[in-house]
């Protein structure tokens, strides 16, 4: 989520988030990354959003190909969890492959 000016505006987030955030060290640009591309997935009360093929695809396009992409690759394996108001709960890396049940 994006301003007029194309800087990153922060959507609520608890507490816990901006201390995950911080302590696992994930940039404002993937959680604006994850928010505009990722795929977001049900799970219980909460909304899981990360990146999956599809939309490391759509990433790559609007930013201009594989090249201008690399470099954003180590952030994209992070994953955010929403709460049922559109606050972020948390932010982790992705270690292992996320399941879709």
């Amino acid at each position: 989520m994006n301003d007029a000016s194309g800087a990153f505006i922060c959507p609520n987030l608890s507490r816990h988030a901006q201390a995950r955030r911080q302590q696992r060290a994930v940039p404002t640009l993937a959680m604006s990354l994850l928010l505009d591309y990722g795929t977001r997935v049900q799970r219980g009360g909460a909304e899981v959003i990360s990146m999956d093929k599809a939309g490391r695809r759509r990433l790559e396009q609007d930013w201009g190909g594989p090249r201008n992409l690399a470099a954003l690759q180590p952030m994209l394996n992070t994953y955010l969890v929403l709460g049922p108001d559109g606050t972020i709960i948390t932010t982790a890396r992705r270690t292992k492959r996320l399941k879709r049940t």
